[in-house]
């Protein structure tokens, strides 16, 4: 079948009729747009639900997203399943997680934190990413290092991912 259907597109295009005539093919033009149809709805229901309930996480590995508290400099860590809607406020584009503090009970006090990728570190920290994400959207170089050990973590992640590459 697949010899018979390049046969008629490569004797269609000789034609020199400027298009193709989907009606020489063996196949009713119907029968080709409903699968192509069939395909496209499969591969996006598969991605939608490999996002949804595929390999999860975040950025750090693990699916907890970290905060501090800016009120008492309390440290926690929620399941992304646990943020509510209204927690999540539009910055532009970017959404910008803001929570109410479990341990002082401020309002809306505590941001979101990265946790150091350096093993010899890994403390949390508010990333200048969040503190100054309004600068960052209108195109200003932020970078996160941690100022625990001076770790960058987009140098770290670079590094990380050109090893990968290499194996």
């Amino acid at each position: 079948m697949r010899r018979t259907v390049w046969f008629h597109v490569r004797r269609v295009h000789n034609d020199c009729r400027g298009g193709f005539d989907l009606s020489r093919l063996p196949v009713s033009p119907e029968i080709l747009m409903a699968g192509a149809l069939g395909l496209i709805i499969i591969v996006s229901l598969a991605v939608t639900f490999s996002g949804l309930f595929g390999g999860g996480g975040t950025s750090n590995g693990t699916s907890e997203i970290y905060f501090i508290c800016e009120k008492c400099k309390h440290e926690f860590a929620v399941e992304p399943k646990d943020i509510q809607p209204e927690e999540m406020e539009e910055m532009g584009y970017m959404p910008f997680i803001t929570l109410d503090c479990p341990n002082c009970g401020g309002k809306k006090t505590a941001l979101q934190a990265i946790k150091c990728p350096n093993p010899e570190c890994g403390k949390l920290y508010i990333g200048d990413s969040v503190r100054y994400a309004e600068e960052a959207m209108m195109g200003k170089e932020i970078r996160d290092v941690c100022p625990y050990c001076g770790t960058d973590l987009l140098e770290w992640k670079r590094k990380e991912w050109e090893a990968k590459k290499k194996k």
